[in-house]
């Protein structure tokens, strides 16, 4: 990684004016875009659905960063119905499965239902509202 820049370096590149992430208006933007420039090439960074850096796959094909993008479009955790325990209702056994997550220092997915990466009180009083809303 970090070839040919650092983190850092590649932080420092760029444009004040040009944006960081946006959507690209026609589909040889990118390429008009670098094109003639000298030692330019293209490449792309791969980001997951927090904005966390995956990876910048060198030289791979569109199928192969197809397969990266799917891979981290099925880990996105759908929204969750707050049956925490897996049989088939929340209710406040669902509760007690957080409370103990929490306890034992650990972490699932599942147990996170504001998704912030974090199990906590935050995830049983949004339960809680899930429970009482049904």
């Amino acid at each position: 990684m970090n070839q040919p820049y650092t983190c850092e370096q590649w932080g420092n590149l760029g444009d004040d004016n040009f944006p960081l992430i946006f959507t690209d208006p026609s589909p040889y933007y990118f390429h008009d875009l670098w094109d003639g420039l000298e030692g330019a090439f293209n490449n792309a960074i791969i980001l997951d659905h927090n904005l966390v850096f995956v990876g910048a796959p060198i030289a791979s094909s569109s199928s192969e960063i197809a397969i990266i993008i799917q891979s981290l479009l099925n880990e996105i955790p759908s929204g969750s119905n707050g049956d925490i325990n897996g049989d088939g209702i929340a209710n406040i056994l669902d509760i007690i499965s957080i409370v103990n997550i929490i306890l034992d220092s650990s972490y699932t997915t599942t147990a996170d239902i504001n998704y912030d990466n974090i199990v906590n009180i935050l995830d049983i009083i949004e339960l809680v509202n899930i429970i009482l809303s049904n």
